[in-house]
């Protein structure tokens, strides 16, 4: 599996700078609605 996501630099910004507040899907062929949903983080435990 492969892929390229494009964003502007604005919200790239957003994400960086509240990333509790954005998700990641990832939507397959057999799961079209979504496979796997990851909520964002800053990192660290």
């Amino acid at each position: 599996m492969a892929g390229i996501v494009r964003s502007d630099a604005g919200l790239l910004a957003d994400i960086a700078k509240s990333p509790k507040k954005w998700y990641a899907n990832l939507h397959t062929g057999e799961f079209p609605d979504g496979a796997v949903r990851g909520q964002l983080g800053k990192g660290g435990w």
